[in-house]
Order: structure tokens, then sequence, then C-alpha cells
């Protein structure tokens, strides 16, 4: 089983990133299931019960973070939901007028639920509400952010989601508006969960469209992607000048 950090690992930045990375697995890893189930095909009994460890350690983990960790879960699970509804809808398995309902569909699982619960289980109440109010106003950023990253993976994929409607670079000046703001905030680890998750969803069959591409491509991807939303600045500025 994969080295995962747990209660009594270290807290450091990349156990804090290896955690986030194993969330999002066990939690995709219920998604294949369900699909799996709705196809009558057999399911892995054995792999269900790693990945179920695999959220059990890594919610551990990041509840040492404290409010940190709990606004991380919920961007976490918010990109997972968000990456899963718009590439139903880009699949054509989904219409973008039920793409909201895919996403719920996500966020009332069992592993979401279980996640949100652990690590916001020891906050208080003010932190507990703050944390709840970021997920409520990022879930819009979010959604414009897995549809930039989808059209950055499946390039020659229509895209039919509800998000598909923004023009790309009003969107990507958008988030990197949200992104200067965390900055602001002290919380650019946000912008690292979205980088962290939205690549490792594509190692499942439920997300990657059958696609040969590899987890590094995907990152690579992200990252390309993370510098197109970076370098708005440096163009803007550029403009300025010259006017």
């Amino acid at each position: 089983m994969l080295d995962v950090p747990g209660k009594d690992t270290e807290i450091s930045r990349e156990n804090f990133e290896k955690a986030i990375s194993m969330l999002t697995v066990a939690i995709t890893g219920w998604i294949e299931e369900q699909v799996a189930k709705d196809g009558n095909q057999a399911v892995n009994k054995r792999e269900t019960t790693q990945k179920a460890n695999l959220l059990l350690q890594a919610t551990d983990h990041l509840r040492q973070y404290g409010i940190t960790g709990a606004r991380a879960t919920s961007t976490a699970v918010l990109t997972i939901a968000s990456m899963w509804a718009q590439s139903q809808v880009q699949a054509g398995m989904a219409t973008s007028e039920n793409q909201k309902e895919q996403m719920m569909w996500v966020m009332k699982a069992p592993p979401v639920h279980a996640a949100i619960q652990e690590t916001f289980k020891t906050l208080d109440d003010e932190s507990k509400r703050d944390a709840e109010n970021f997920a409520r106003g990022t879930e819009q950023i979010i959604n414009s952010f897995v549809a930039c990253t989808l059209k950055k993976y499946f390039p020659d994929t229509e895209d039919k989601s509800s998000e598909a409607n923004d023009d790309t670079p009003e969107s990507l000046k958008e988030i990197r508006g949200f992104f200067d703001a965390i900055d602001e905030g002290g919380l650019t680890y946000i912008a690292k969960v979205l980088e962290l998750v939205t690549p490792t969803v594509m190692l499942s069959d439920a997300f990657n469209q059958g696609s040969n591409q590899t987890v590094s491509d995907y990152y690579q991807y992200t990252l390309e992607l993370m510098q197109d939303i970076l370098s708005i600045e440096e163009i803007s500025e550029k403009d300025e000048q010259a006017l």
C-alpha cells in the first residue's frame, strides 16, 4: 500500500500535498466503483478496502492543519465533483442542464461526506462557518478553472458544459484575480490543491475518456494552464505600457 501520511505523521508541505492526492484517489475510486456497478461489472473488494483506508489516513492527517485542512478538503471535493460533472457533459453522458445534479451526486457521496466531516469536526463553530462560506464562495471559480483545465486536456473535444460559454481569456483573468486574492489572504495552498487534484483525477478511467495520456501528461498540461493564468498580469502590464 502507498505511504500515506496519517494523524501521527509530521506536518509538512510534502505530507499535506500527499494527503490531498490520496484523498482524491480515494474519492475517484468510489466513483469508479459506482460506474462499474451501473455497468454490472465486478468490483474489487480489496481495492475498495484499500481506498477506504487511504481516505481515513488522508483525512486524519489533514485534520491536523485545522481550518487550512478543512478549506483544502472542501476545495478538493468541489474540484472532483466539478471534474466529474463537466467531463460527463463533455463526453455526452449528461447535459449542461443537469451538470449541477451531477456535481451534487458526488458531493453527497459517502467518502465525500466522511472527508468533510472528519476534517471539520475539530473546528470551533466560527471556523466551521468560515470554511463553509469559503467553499460556497469558491464553487463558481472552481467550475471555471475545471472548464479551462478540461479544454487543456481535451482540446479537440467539443465542450458542451454550462461553463463552456465563458470566453476562455476572460475566465483566465477571473481565475487570476482569484489567485491574487487568495495570495493576499495567505491561502496560496488553495491553488496548489487545484493543481494537484485535476491531474490526479485523470488516473481514473471514469474521468479520462479512454485517453492513452499519462498522469505526467495531464500534470504538464495543468502546469501550462497555471502559467497561462500567471502570465495574464505580465501581458496586461505590457499592454498598459504600450498605451
